[in-house]
Formats: structure tokens, sequence, C-alpha cells
């Protein structure tokens, strides 16, 4: 199986890519970004880690300077990080957001030594922002209805969605009315869906749910939100390695491909 870690310690992946390279344990294939790029005091240093600062040391970069983002994102590839995770969100005013221009300076970075790029939005324009700046997921998508320009900039970028649809079951409830609007998060499933933009499964972990469970709930709550059964398989499946650029070796059962199945 794989999974994609976005946002963790990097010491603890590399010695987990260790351990799983030397036979010390079994696991997955990793796809890993490392630490989260933020703001000073964004989202998630003083969301999930309420400020506690040996946490935002290690599970973050708090970016205030260009060039240090660009560095921190060269030592996180040379140290064997695949991509990069960022989030460009304020919680609608509950946080500070990365500056504009430090995020697009992570992206071309990024760009430049070939790796994957997540990133974090919480309204239309910055998805669309987002898009056009050519990153390869977008995460949480949108607070309010997305609209066609954006859908169309999705497209024409190939671009994945990841609505994390089932993140109120997650979050702090004081934070549930800043950072989810559900009836928007459906309408816009409904939207991507129908245009037809690739809509993967991807659910937060670490606050009570293990991978398995979270994955489960995520693909319920796309299915309560309107896709069909096949395009909800589909983004548990083959839409996550597509995004990586890795669906030659993953994501469907065909001749040629890893057979990481297990039956039972």
């Amino acid at each position: 199986t794989q999974i994609r870690s976005a946002g963790d310690p990097m010491q603890n992946l590399v010695r987990l890519e260790m351990q799983m390279r030397e036979r010390e344990i079994v696991g997955p294939r990793l796809y890993a970004a490392g630490p989260i790029f933020t703001a000073p005091k964004g989202h998630p240093v003083s969301t999930w880690f309420n400020h506690q600062e040996d946490l935002a040391e290690a599970f973050t970069y708090q970016e205030t300077d260009i060039n240090v983002a660009r560095n921190h994102v060269a030592e996180i590839h040379q140290t064997g990080m695949e991509g990069v995770k960022i989030v460009y969100d304020d919680l609608g005013g509950l946080v500070t957001k990365l500056d504009s221009a430090i995020a697009k300076a992570i992206i071309e970075q990024a760009r430049e030594l070939n790796m994957w790029v997540a990133i974090q939005t919480g309204t239309n324009a910055d998805m669309q922002q987002a898009a056009r700046w050519g990153v390869d997921m977008i995460e949480y998508a949108s607070r309010d209805l997305i609209d066609s320009v954006t859908i169309r900039y999705l497209l024409d970028q190939k671009v994945t969605v990841i609505p994390s649809a089932f993140v109120s079951q997650v979050i702090p409830k004081e934070m549930v009315k800043q950072w989810y609007q559900r009836g928007a998060m459906a309408e816009n499933i409904r939207l991507l869906d129908q245009a037809g933009v690739e809509i993967a499964a991807g659910a937060s972990t670490g606050r009570g749910m293990s991978f398995g469970e979270s994955l489960i709930a995520e693909m319920n709550q796309l299915a309560e939100f309107g896709m069909d059964a096949q395009r909800v398989l589909q983004a548990a499946t083959l839409n996550g390695p597509k995004a990586l650029q890795v669906d030659d070796l993953y994501g469907t059962l065909e001749e040629g491909k890893v057979a990481d199945i297990l039956i039972v």
C-alpha cells in the first residue's frame, strides 16, 4: 500500500524509511512532504498545537523570508522528502495566512527540484491562485462556493482536490464554524465531480482516528455528498497515485503494476 504523509517531523520520516528499507519493520510506501510550510502562528501552530513550541518546531516551518523558505525546500529534498505541504489559509480569520510571495516561491523551488506540491486553501480565490501557481493537490478546497473560472483552472492544470470532507469530525469544536461550511463543501464536491475534476479521498489522522478508519469515513462522506460508488472508489484508489504521478505503478489492478493487495 501507499501513504502520503503531508506534514510530519522530518527526522521521524527519515527514521521510518530507514527501518522499512532495512526490513526492521514492514510498512507502506511513503510519499512524504516533511514539515508543513505555514505563516508564523498560522495553522497548525496556533490550532492543532495550541502554541506548543516543541511540536510547532518539529512539524512546521513558520516562514517570513522568501530565501529562507526556498532553502527549507532544498533541505527537505536533500533529506529525501518527495513533496511539500503548504498551508495557505487563515481559517476564516482565525489565524495568520502565509504571505503569497513566499507561497509562490516555495512552489517554484519545489518545481525546480521535481517535487510534488500540496496546498491547503479555504476560499475560491485562493484555490484559483493555487491552480495558477501549478500545484498538484489542493486540500480542503473552499468554505465558499467554487466558481466556473476556478474549475476551469483546476481542469487545465490537472489539479487533484482532496476535500477531507470528514474533517468536521476531527477538528476541535470551537474551530468548526470558521473552518467548515458543510453546505458549501457538499455543493463544491458536487460541482467538482460533475465537472470532471479529479477528487482523491484523504483525511486527517492522529486525532483519535487510524489511517484505515479515516479513509472509510471519508469515502462514506463523499458518497453522502453525492458522489456515486464508482467515483468514490476511484477517489480512494487511483486518484491519489495519479496526483503523485505514480499511477503507472499503483491505483488499479493491471498487468505490469505493483500488486499490493491483500486478499482474505
